[in-house]
């Protein structure tokens, strides 16, 4: 029995010597810490039979190991010199044969793996500050490579982000300085999406971030990341950005305007150029949304003519707001023109065609008939009249604050002259129609109307 117990513990310790060909060089190499030894035995087992060992991950691993320790030992170093060179060659070589860098973890030898990207960093952060931004990306770019290796295969106790958060940030900068922009912007993405936190970086992120998307017109990803910037740095102001974006899309997005524009309002942020310029998207939309209801381009205007009143109510002396306020107000005026005339027209349309029946029965339902056709458009038009001459005596009201205006000006820019001009323009034909509308009906007015249509049409010629 004890003979049978013997001969099991021989094989088995004979077992595990036998296990391979490099233990006594791992023995010598990290137990002893003999790195000439461990080189020598190294150098002749290679030598006693190179093709066994050419391509052996072992061999590659040991080959590494052994030229690393050398080159860090105070005694040996100079003996046995090793460049970065060397080693990346070594170490890269080792990793295509060893992919899953068995033999790196079994002994826990990560030294050489850790130095490659400790040196790409450093270039990385030198590359920086010279400015090189090309080589700034390659470099970080390398770091995270290794990094990588060291992560899927458990190499370091440290969260990933210990490593590679500042290799992305650098490669950002430095695409960003290339004009690599998607490149940048994908690389911010990344930073902000794992939930990066530092406020003065994240600002500049966000900043680059949302101009890129808005040049790129990129709803989606901006409406996205404006979301983030206000959640993570809610003590910052980025209705800048919003403006910028509904700036850039020229307004198409019309209902990202309507949301911003009511946003504002609940938060009382509305300022006189904010409201102008909301002004501009809204009595624009058509023109943008070609698609959008009746119902919609109603609501639109509305909102136009809210955001001008405002503004208005918050500076009363704003020459563009006034001349603007006339100018929404003829176009109103326009429509009820427009529809007084097709009414008119409508009206000679029916008369065109006159009654000739001559038996009196038929000739009075015919007559009755036509009546109760032209009845309604007669009493919609006299409505019509009547809100023409209050919406006609409403522009000129305004038209003549921003005459008034202009003249007051000791000097005259081109946009005053322009508003001056017109403003002039338009009263003469505002007062020719209200002229015209009293005429035969009430004398006084009709004169005073007739005076000022003079005045202006005459005041217009000097202007031309």
């Amino acid at each position: 029995m004890k003979i049978f117990t013997f001969a099991i513990l021989f094989l088995s310790t004979l077992f595990t010597f036998a296990q391979s060909d490099f233990d006594k060089i791992q023995l010598v190499l990290f137990f002893q810490k003999k790195p000439v030894s461990a080189k020598k035995e190294f150098d002749k087992m290679i030598t006693k039979n190179p093709t066994k060992y050419e391509k052996s991950p072992e061999a590659l691993f040991y080959d590494l190991a052994i030229a690393y320790t050398l080159s860090q030992d105070e005694k040996e170093k100079a003996n046995y010199p090793l460049t970065f060179d060397d080693m990346l060659k070594k170490l890269n070589t080792y990793i295509e044969a060893d992919d899953t860098l068995k033999f790196m973890k079994s002994v826990g030898f990560t030294q050489p793996l850790y130095d490659v990207y400790q040196h790409y960093s450093a270039d990385g952060r030198k590359s920086y500050d010279e400015q090189k931004w090309e080589d700034v990306e390659t470099n970080f770019r390398k770091s995270l490579e290794y990094s990588t290796i060291m992560f899927k295969n458990g190499l370091t106790p440290l969260p990933r982000t210990a490593y590679d958060t500042l290799a992305y940030i650098f490669i950002a900068y430095s695409c960003q300085n290339q004009k690599k922009y998607e490149e940048a912007f994908m690389t911010m993405k990344k930073l902000i999406d794992d939930n990066y936190d530092n406020e003065s970086e994240l600002k500049n992120m966000f900043n680059f971030i949302l101009v890129y998307t808005a040049d790129k017109l990129d709803r989606t990803e901006f409406i996205k990341y404006i979301s983030i910037a206000e959640k993570k740095l809610p003590n910052d102001d980025w209705d800048a950005y919003k403006f910028d974006y509904i700036y850039k899309t020229k307004s198409d997005d019309i209902k990202y305007v309507d949301e911003l524009y009511n946003e504002l309002s609940n938060k009382n942020k509305l300022d006189e150029k904010s409201l102008l310029q909301f002004y501009e998207f809204f009595i624009n939309a058509k023109d943008k949304n070609p698609n959008l209801t009746n119902e919609e381009l109603n609501a639109y205007k509305k909102k136009a003519f809210d955001c001008l009143q405002l503004a208005f109510n918050k500076n009363p002396n704003n020459l563009l707001t006034i001349y603007s306020l006339g100018g929404y107000n003829k176009t109103q005026l326009d429509e009820l023109d427009s529809k007084f005339y097709e009414n008119v027209r409508k009206m000679r349309e029916i008369n065109s065609n006159p009654i000739t029946e001559k038996d009196p029965a038929k000739k009075k339902k015919l007559t009755d008939n036509r009546k109760a056709e032209t009845e309604p458009i007669q009493n919609e038009n006299k409505q019509l009249n009547d809100q023409i001459i209050a919406q006609a005596k409403v522009c000129i009201d305004w038209f003549e604050k921003s005459l008034s205006l202009v003249q007051k000006m000791d000097t005259k820019d081109r946009q005053a002259k322009a508003i001056e001009r017109n403003s002039c323009n338009f009263l003469a034909e505002l007062c020719e129609k209200l002229r015209d509308k009293y005429r035969g009906v009430d004398d006084k007015l009709f004169n005073d109307y007739d005076a000022k249509f003079n005045t202006y049409d005459k005041l217009f010629e000097t202007l031309k």
